[in-house]
């Protein structure tokens, strides 16, 4: 779905904001979960691939920011926000302790979102407003009066975390580190293939 964004998507108004073909979108994760081919090109579009990624994200058994550790990076987001390095070596401690399935989940999530708000001038998308439809994908806040309040904070610690992405990632995965050195053109090597497979067997239950 990423490399289809990439191609496709990048220049496209409102990507991730606007709302995919509910049909299109039903069709295609039908097809993932059944692990049927799936072509992207012929079957979809920009929405709804944006949207599909969206779902996928949110409809994780355990979210990418499980639990255990939201009330953590949220504190010391609170806490530390105006000691930048306090903050982020804090932030680090904490994202370390991810499951590595979620930590290269995470960090390749990351370095897309970053490249597709490098085009925010024509597609409008800027780390702010990724930060605003992501945020409720990635941070599963329970339902409660003050959910709403509750999930503008999540969104604020993404955005922090996507503003220090390069801090609060380097050495933290080093062999990840390396593809995105390499503009992450080449993703697909056995442990991140073994990583996506886990987290699409769990979407899939």
């Amino acid at each position: 779905m990423v490399g289809y964004l990439e191609v496709f998507g990048l220049e496209h108004v409102g990507i991730f904001r606007i709302s995919g073909s509910v049909n299109k979108i039903k069709k295609l994760k039908q097809k993932y979960n059944q692990g049927e081919k799936v072509d992207l090109v012929n079957d979809g579009d920009v929405d709804s691939v944006a949207s599909l990624l969206k779902l996928f994200l949110k409809e994780l058994p355990v979210a990418v920011f499980p639990d255990n550790i939201c009330s953590g990076l949220l504190k010391t987001f609170q806490e530390h926000k105006i000691h930048t390095t306090e903050c982020i070596e804090n932030l680090r401690q904490l994202l370390s302790c991810l499951p590595k399935a979620h930590q290269n989940l995470l960090q390749f999530l990351s370095a897309f979102l970053l490249k597709v708000a490098t085009y925010s001038a024509v597609n409008f998308m800027t780390l702010e407003n990724l930060a605003i439809v992501f945020g409720p994908a990635l941070f599963k806040t329970p339902v409660s009066p003050l959910a709403c309040e509750e999930q503008k904070l999540y969104n604020g610690l993404l955005l922090y975390l996507l503003q220090h992405h390069e801090m609060l990632f380097v050495d933290l995965n080093p062999c990840f580190s390396e593809r995105q050195a390499d503009g992450l053109q080449e993703h697909n090597t056995e442990d991140e293939e073994r990583d996506r497979l886990i987290l699409l067997r769990e979407w899939s239950t």
